[in-house]
């Protein structure tokens, strides 16, 4: 018979087996082990750590050896009894323990205690049911966390069950979406040491994932310009199960892998209503499953950017029959396939989708590219014209154009009444070609403002002379914006289409990129007599490897800050460490710069790069700069050890917050949401402030900046502090109840008050900074869910 007591030699030995991820040991004692209510070992120990439940047998020389580890996510039902039984049922088995009443007790306390801190967002369907005997005296301890702090504690029970490692960070990411009351989860804010998978301290993104499923406030998820190959497989069960998503944004993060998981679970979501879905930049390797789940998308999805994704013919086909099936895409605004493969069985559905959304009278399309039409362009362009689209922007870029293509491209542009821009890029397109349709554009009575892309088409010389030419004849038309990128031009071509361009009383926009390169002398005066157009206010010259202008283009700032550029771009024109310090000068007290773009600069001084943020970060305008990424990893690869590597990654991720803190502050005061309200779509605004409102009115039943303590006796800090911050600085402590006593959880005494700072709730403020009106009035209330446990409480949940 056992004698459910451990001797004080035995008390130790269970505690060795339990996994070296967990902080604390909680509880240990003797009990006999039942599995499958088949096997039973007797004078068994089992251990409570904060996540798992240790089994352990008793071995033969006396030593005790784990059996079972039981996380706490993983069991499906818990039952007491009054025989002094635990029952614990898993998908797949069935364990009970059985003690004295007094050990049994303590563990159930401890164990719904653990439970209830770390399911708090979890609706209550998919809690545990637990089923306790009276006689056990079970109770809530009455604790109330944060969202903040109910987001950490499932966080850090996710990274234990998947045996990775917690990360803070994390938490204080979340935490400051939650107190800005930002519906877009943007993991390009992280620490980029912390998320791109080219340092080896990334982080593992499925335990966030894990976490998110049921976070009520986050509708949207985002990120861009950050190397993680995994982000399809590690968001895909999220996006499988999320009943809130609206929004999809990932660019330009070398995903290749993962769509057929991404895929599924597009289409497996009931719930999912998808307005926005933009993964463009990437190299995947079949975008066919992504491309058939569009065909059951329930929500009105009315942006779709696949561009640049190495899209096949196979997956065009795929893509345009679901556009063809489903209803709910047929009054999608933005279209974009640029760079997809187009052959005949392709362009046959491409007709069919134009012609079946004229007939049901769906006319939305404002952006538009089918990809590289190299056959049968002139049938697609005659069907724009015969099919009218509101069209007002056309990406052309790649095509290949017959007479009757062009004569139809002509046709098209004359008869327009909507067609602000047109890329015409990459096309077998001549000068003469070009010419022809700069006349047609500035003939055309209905265009008022236009943008023209001509990019790649070999202008230079002789070539560029013709279009030149055009375009004198009608300098007084509303031309705002020309690109002559990638044409080969030198500092003497730049100088005659300055020239040309100096009667262009509205343009205001001018690329000249990959162009000039660093051993032709006059590149620096070239681009002076671009600074001489009497109304440009955006300028695009940044470089490559071949082309770029080196350290002379400094010479240029002052008169850039004089002249008053909203946007400059001048990536990789290696300006080197001379070039960033007289560029950190431009931007000091600069009040009109809103975008700049630097990287590529090449700089060999980690302190240099270092001073330019500190100064972009005191800045009150700048709202759009791309984080100077491969400068940032040429840097960290030349410092000599690992201790240098890791602080430098400090110190980088450190000015990387304070700088994304302040572009966001200015784009609040201009009435902005992000980066998103940049691309000026009034249907992309009204969505982001409808997930606005959804957040701010599920978050005003919070107290969002009021934490309880309850967590730190399992190492997790508050989630406004780092955790190499003092814990108990202006912390408030009361007395802790007989109840918190009595569950081993007496830091649920202690409170912290956090200080809003300027970015408390800007996103509401961008609204009524916006449209000059106070939420109350001016958005709609959402009404939550009855069967979720987050509503119930003024300042967080009762566990």
């Amino acid at each position: 018979m056992s004698s459910f007591s451990l001797s004080a030699s035995d008390e130790r030995k269970p505690v060795k087996n339990v996994p070296l991820h967990q902080y604390n040991v909680q509880f240990s004692f003797a009990a006999d082990i039942i599995i499958n209510h088949s096997k039973t070992f007797p004078d068994g120990g089992v251990t409570m750590s904060e996540h798992m439940i240790t089994l352990n047998k008793r071995s033969l020389f006396g030593g005790f050896s784990a059996i079972k580890y039981i996380h706490i996510l993983n069991i499906d039902y818990f039952n007491f009894t009054t025989d002094n039984i635990i029952e614990i049922g898993l998908s797949d088995s069935f364990y009970g323990i059985k003690s004295t009443k007094e050990n049994i007790l303590r563990f159930v306390r401890y164990f719904h205690r653990n439970y209830l801190l770390i399911n708090g967002i979890i609706p209550t369907n998919l809690k545990i049911n637990f089923s306790i005997e009276e006689s056990y005296n079970i109770i809530n301890p009455g604790i109330f966390l944060s969202l903040s702090k109910m987001f950490e504690g499932l966080y850090n029970a996710n990274c234990s069950l998947r045996n990775c490692t917690y990360c803070h960070d994390v938490v204080r990411f979340i935490h400051k979406l939650i107190t800005q009351e930002n519906c877009i989860a943007d993991f390009s804010r992280m620490p980029l040491n912390l998320m791109d998978n080219t340092y080896s301290t990334a982080i593992e993104l499925a335990p966030i994932f894990d976490t998110l499923k049921f976070f009520p406030t986050i509708s949207g998820i985002q990120i861009k310009d950050v190397g993680r190959p995994d982000f399809f497989y590690a968001i895909a069960p999220y996006v499988r199960e999320s009943p809130n998503l609206r929004l999809i944004s990932l660019e330009a993060c070398n995903v290749s892998n993962g769509c057929g998981e991404f895929g599924v679970a597009l289409a497996e979501n009931p719930n999912l209503h998808l307005e926005y879905l933009d993964i463009s930049d990437n190299p995947f390797e079949d975008l066919a499953p992504i491309a058939a789940a569009l065909s059951r998308n329930n929500g009105n999805l009315w942006y779709l950017d696949f561009s640049n994704c190495n899209m096949s013919n196979y997956a065009m086909t795929i893509a345009m029959s679901s556009l063809i099936e489903n209803q709910n895409l047929w009054d999608i605004i933005h279209l974009d396939f640029r760079g997809a493969t187009v052959k005949s069985d392709s362009v046959d559905l491409i007709l069919h989708y134009l012609r079946t959304i004229d007939q049901a009278d769906h006319h939305s399309l404002r952006f538009l590219s089918f990809g590289k039409l190299t056959t049968r362009s002139d049938e697609i362009i005659a069907a724009l014209t015969k099919h009218t689209q509101p069209i007002e922007t056309l990406y052309l870029n790649g095509s290949k154009f017959d007479k009757n293509g062009i004569d139809n491209l002509l046709e098209f542009i004359s008869e327009t009444r909507t067609l602000k821009e047109l890329d015409l890029s990459d096309t077998n397109l001549t000068p003469t070609d070009i010419s022809d349709v700069i006349t047609a554009i500035a003939e055309n009575r209905n265009i008022f403002d236009f943008e023209i892309k001509l990019n790649n088409l070999g202008l230079k010389g002789e070539h560029l002379d013709t279009v030149l030419e055009t375009f004198s004849k009608y300098s007084n038309c509303n031309w705002t914006c020309i690109s002559l990128d990638k044409n080969g031009m030198k500092p003497n071509d730049v100088k005659k289409l300055a020239k040309t361009f100096m009667n262009m009383r509205k343009l205001t926009g001018v690329s000249i990129s990959c162009n000039m390169k660093k051993n032709q002398s006059g590149n620096v005066e070239a681009i002076e007599s671009l600074l001489n157009l009497p109304n440009l206010k955006k300028l695009w010259i940044h470089g490559d490897d071949k082309h770029y202008i080196g350290p002379a283009l400094k010479r240029v700032f002052p008169k850039v800050k004089s002249k008053g550029l909203l946007l400059f771009d001048l990536a990789f024109n290696h300006i080197k460490d001379e070039g960033l310090i007289e560029l950190q000068r431009m931007i000091e007290g600069n009040s009109m710069l809103y975008e700049l773009t630097i990287d590529g600069s090449h700089p060999h001084n980690i302190e240099t790069i270092k001073g330019f943020m500190t100064q972009a970060a005191k800045s009150k305008y700048l709202r759009r700069m791309k984080f100077p990424v491969e400068d940032v990893f040429y840097l960290v690869k030349r410092q000599s050890s690992k201790e240098e590597r890791e602080s430098v990654f400090r110190d980088i991720a450190i000015k990387q917050n304070a700088i994304q803190d302040q572009l966001l502050r200015n784009q609040t005061l201009k009435g902005l949401h992000s980066d998103l309200s940049e691309q000026n779509i009034p249907e992309l605004d009204e969505m982001l402030d409808e997930m606005t409102a959804r957040c701010h009115d599920r978050l005003s039943i919070f107290n969002t900046l009021k934490h309880n303590g309850a967590l730190l006796s399992i190492g997790l800090p508050f989630p406004n502090l780092s955790e190499f911050e003092d814990q108990e600085k202006n912390i408030q402590t009361t007395e802790p109840t007989k109840e918190m006593q009595d569950y081993g959880i007496t830091d649920a005494a202690v409170w912290l008050n956090e200080k809003p700072d300027e970015t408390y709730q800007m996103h509401v403020k961008a609204i009524n900074i916006r449209k000059g009106l106070a939420m109350e009035s001016g958005l709609a209330k959402y009404e939550p869910e009855s069967d979720n446990d987050f509503f119930v409480a003024e300042s967080g949940i009762m566990v």
